[in-house]
């Protein structure tokens, strides 16, 4: 028991003391841990805290960049340039209406900026086209020639602001003559439709046969010696409802009228014996008119000046030429539609 002596005031002191230390150290644990979460203060209780959990950043959206064109690769720009020489060489071109076995064709000192070029040689070896045929076509043309760039660039058309002139020379062989010949095409253009009015025969055959008509098949041509040339065929001649058959055979001159090739002093037999001059010279028209293209192309005007014939084998041809134009192209129309298909020009009719 504690007195009231001195002693125990002290004791009583002691113990108020310890109580408001002890008090003193619980609060500030309290304070200290409502601060400072997850802090661990000595001689108190450790707390766990539980966090939330972190989620994921979502990407930043990238800026949208177009694809990149890549450049065009162009080993050399034609169309806008100039040459010291351009040759160009075709093997076996299969074209819409025509073949060639073989085209040269070389450019001296072409500016296609300025439309000009200096020298132009065109080699063509074995030539077939609906108007005619040959083995060597050569053009050549030496001198100052202007032309239109632009219509080079957009229709692939030579055209030349001045006709030039050209040096020409060609070889027609008899085999590829008699191939032309033959060609049904051909022979339908040499025979004379049988419904129509032929009245330069009215006074060989009568004045009422009105209706006549020559339908050839096959024909055969042999190129002989003095510039003559013999042409067979197999006729069917028919007047009205009836034909007969008739074998021809066309013996003639070859040579050059107006610039280009034709035939006269012509004998016309039938079995090895004449027959009507009329007939014969209505056949000649007919062969006649094949080549008339020649000398009446908007492009091209040939105008030969000699002619050889070399018996069984070929004839030669020299002259020049006058070029307006030369197509390497031609303009297609549009989609869903068929080009036009050649039609060759007329034969001259025949005349009273």
């Amino acid at each position: 028991m504690i007195g009231n002596s001195g002693t125990g005031k002290r004791i009583r002191a002691l113990l108020v003391y310890l109580s408001l230390s002890t008090a003193t150290t619980l609060c500030t644990i309290d304070i200290a841990q409502a601060q400072s979460p997850g802090t661990v203060v000595p001689g108190s209780i450790e707390q766990t805290q539980v966090l939330p959990t972190p989620q994921p950043t979502p990407p930043l959206a990238q800026p949208s960049i177009p694809p990149t064109q890549p450049t065009p690769l162009s080993f050399l720009d034609i169309s806008n340039g100039g040459f010291g020489k351009v040759e160009l060489e075709i093997d076996d071109a299969h074209l819409q209406n025509s073949s060639i076995d073989k085209l040269h064709v070389s450019a001296a000192n072409l500016d296609m900026r300025a439309g000009t070029v200096k020298g132009l040689s065109i080699n063509v070896n074995g030539g077939h086209f609906p108007m005619f045929v040959f083995d060597q076509l050569t053009l050549n043309a030496i001198g100052d020639m202007a032309f239109d760039p632009t219509l080079m660039k957009n229709d692939k058309v030579l055209q030349f602001k001045t006709p030039i002139d050209a040096e020409v020379s060609a070889v027609i062989s008899q085999q590829n003559l008699n191939a032309f010949l033959g060609n049904p095409q051909t022979l339908e253009r040499l025979s004379v439709t049988a419904n129509k009015k032929v009245g330069m025969l009215a006074s060989l055959l009568g004045a009422n046969a009105s209706n006549f008509g020559i339908t050839l098949s096959g024909a055969n041509v042999t190129l002989q010696k003095q510039n003559r040339i013999s042409f067979t065929t197999q006729a069917n001649i028919g007047m009205g409802g009836t034909a007969m058959p008739m074998p021809l055979e066309l013996n003639a001159k070859l040579g050059l009228e107006n610039g280009w090739i034709a035939v006269s002093d012509t004998h016309l037999n039938t079995n090895g014996s004449e027959i009507s001059p009329t007939l014969s010279e209505m056949l000649v028209k007919r062969v006649n008119g094949l080549a008339s293209w020649g000398s009446k192309s908007d492009d091209i005007q040939f105008s030969f000046t000699d002619l050889k014939v070399v018996p069984g084998k070929q004839f030669s041809l020299k002259g020049t030429a006058k070029i307006s134009r030369l197509r390497f192209g031609q303009q297609f129309p549009p989609a869903g539609q068929q080009p036009p298909a050649f039609v060759p020009p007329p034969l001259p009719p025949p005349t009273e």
